[in-house]
């Protein structure tokens, strides 16, 4: 999480070019391409449930998950609190999508 410096909702679209992996069977996965967020990784079965991680090193990762409003707050809070042994515990919505 030291990495992380952003994370918010995402939405691909149609417009996304697809550079290497899978558009659409057995998901999304891969590295695509947008006009405005430029190169990016991911990891997704639905577009709706897409959020977007940026590292430091400028590196982005789309991902999915059932939850995406409770994962993006979880992410946010582990960013923006200081690192504590009593850290809470992630929130409980699988990573794959149906």
């Amino acid at each position: 999480m030291r990495r992380v410096v952003s994370v918010e909702r995402f939405q691909p679209t149609m417009g996304c070019t697809r550079l290497l992996g899978s558009g659409g069977f057995m998901g999304y996965w891969g590295i695509f391409r947008e006009g405005d967020v430029g190169r990016y990784m991911a990891f997704y079965g639905q577009a709706s449930h897409c959020f977007m991680v940026r590292l430091d090193n400028g590196d982005k990762y789309v991902l999915g998950c059932n939850d995406t409003d409770a994962m993006v707050n979880y992410i946010k809070s582990q960013i923006t609190a200081p690192a504590s042994p009593s850290a809470p515990s992630a929130p409980s919505s699988s990573i794959a999508n149906s």
